[in-house]
């Protein structure tokens, strides 16, 4: 027997690899190698699809949606079909723009991305569109470039220092836990 991922839930809400689970069969992932991803099966390790993807470095489920994230390396994304692979959007014109997570409704992605300033350059974390790529939000410099949606998909929380949550469609911090406060608030 294989164990591709579990929790004391015994459900993932998303997973950020070279795997991502099928968000409503426990039997089904995506699985990225090399310039293909995959939809296999956990019991047989069947290939149940295959989908040319040379240049992408990352796969992503929500776990309320249909849809699966492909991020490409240079930037940009792909979203599919996660039953049939069908490609539902493609935003490879999005150089630069690196997908990072889908939110669990598969209608938001969370990006970094280098901006100009006068300075030189600076990182930002932003939040787009997953049909379009338009850009919803910008979150504020302290923010991570990595971090998690909030099960109901409005709120974000970055890596970092201190926690700090984020309404995910105005980019403005909503709260704020330093120090001891960090284990007490979990957005829900």
């Amino acid at each position: 027997a294989r164990t591709i991922g579990s929790t004391a839930s015994d459900r993932l809400l998303a997973w950020t690899a070279a795997v991502a689970p099928h968000p409503t069969d426990d039997d089904l992932y995506w699985l990225l190698q090399q310039s293909t991803v995959e939809l296999r099966r956990v019991s047989d390790g069947a290939t149940l699809r295959r989908l040319d993807m040379a240049g992408s470095d990352r796969v992503h489920t929500g776990a309320l949606t249909d849809r699966l994230l492909v991020k490409r390396a240079s930037g940009g994304w792909s979203i599919h079909n996660v039953d049939t692979g069908e490609t539902l959007a493609d935003m490879s014109r999005l150089s630069g723009v690196h997908a990072e997570c889908l939110s669990p409704d598969g209608q938001v992605v969370q990006c970094s991305e280098q901006v100009k300033t006068e300075a030189g350059t600076a990182a930002r974390v932003t939040m787009r569109d997953a049909m379009s790529g338009e850009l919803i939000a910008t979150l504020d410099g302290r923010a991570g470039s990595y971090g998690v949606f909030s099960p109901d998909s409005k709120s974000f929380v970055p890596t970092g220092n201190a926690v700090r949550v984020y309404d995910v469609r105005t980019g403005k911090m909503v709260r704020e836990c330093e120090g001891g406060d960090v284990g007490v608030w979990v957005p829900v």
